[in-house]
């Protein structure tokens, strides 16, 4: 016999492929892969040329990260006392190996050269927070999907037919419980089967 955990799984997974098989969450989903692909491909694109002619610099070298980090810190979260302390305290932990990466020579990456800050402009400003709104739609249509799909394909009568389907539903939260949430039969049997009991 299969274990409890075992049937929550394939039960997980059915309910998933279930929620899937909905054909309007893959067309917003094509829909948003459409809009953030036209969106880079509308920005003009960087010069590539100037990446190669930009000679790579060591980023680490003869940074202090007690002056250039915890400092900023202190002054913005306006510490003092022990606390800055504290703080002054990790950044020095981390010089060590902040130097150690300088003579390694880490960072010898002139990454997207002069076009770096505009490349993360793109993608951060203008790219990253339609992503978000989109991802968050989707989201919200799969949760509609999934609490819908029973009442959509006319099987709720399914799940208020057993005792543990009742449960199910019940547990489900405020949109699943409430007299309307609820088929006529269902109430009249519930009624009754509450008159029977108490």
């Amino acid at each position: 016999m299969p274990t409890p955990g075992r049937m929550r799984r394939r039960l997980f997974g059915y309910e998933l492929r279930k929620t899937l098989a909905v054909p309007s969450i893959w067309v917003v989903a094509s829909l948003a892969l459409v809009v953030n692909v036209v969106m880079i491909m509308s920005q003009p694109l960087p010069d590539w040329a100037d990446r190669d002619a930009v000679s790579p610099g060591n980023v680490y070298q003869g940074y202090d990260a007690v002056d250039q980090i915890a400092e900023d810190y202190i002054g913005f979260y306006r510490l003092s006392g022990a606390r800055a302390e504290r703080v002054r305290d990790l950044y020095e932990a981390l010089q060590p190996v902040i130097d150690d990466k300088a003579t390694q020579g880490d960072a010898l990456d002139a990454y997207l050269g002069d076009q770096t800050a505009y490349t993360h402009e793109v993608l951060y400003s203008r790219v990253l927070p339609i992503a978000l709104v989109e991802a968050a739609f989707l989201a919200g249509l799969l949760a509609l999907a999934a609490i819908g799909h029973d009442r959509v394909h006319r099987t709720q009568a399914l799940l208020w037919s057993s005792r543990v389907g009742r449960r199910v539903v019940d547990r489900g939260g405020p949109l699943c419980r409430g007299r309307y949430a609820q088929p006529l039969a269902v109430r009249k049997a519930r009624k009754f089967e509450r008159r029977i009991v108490g």
